[in-house]
């Protein structure tokens, strides 16, 4: 049963992807018919182009951004948590007097 629910939320989430990124290449499909959307268009890309050379050549910004952390570990053990409580009561020691 888990395992179907998670089979159909991954489809769902994939499919709301391709969706949402259907929509944005659309959008910048439809902006490079009209003149003044394909300018600022090209003015972002060549912003971020010069950014990106700008942080290749200097030592100011570091060459790779730091990102926290993975954190899969502790959703892992969350999910444990989680199956072990949803799977049954565990027999509990007898309590001291």
């Amino acid at each position: 049963m888990v395992l179907l629910v998670a089979a159909v939320a991954a489809l769902l989430i994939a499919g709301l992807l391709y969706q949402l990124i259907r929509w944005a290449l659309g959008r910048v499909g439809a902006a490079m018919a009209h003149r003044r959307e394909r300018f600022a268009l090209g003015v972002l890309a060549t912003a971020m182009a010069i950014f990106w050379v700008g942080q290749r050549s200097t030592a100011t910004f570091p060459k790779t951004p730091a990102f926290s952390p993975p954190v899969t570990q502790t959703y892992v053990r969350q999910v444990r948590l989680m199956a072990t409580t949803l799977g049954g009561s565990a027999a509990l020691r007898e309590a001291p007097p």
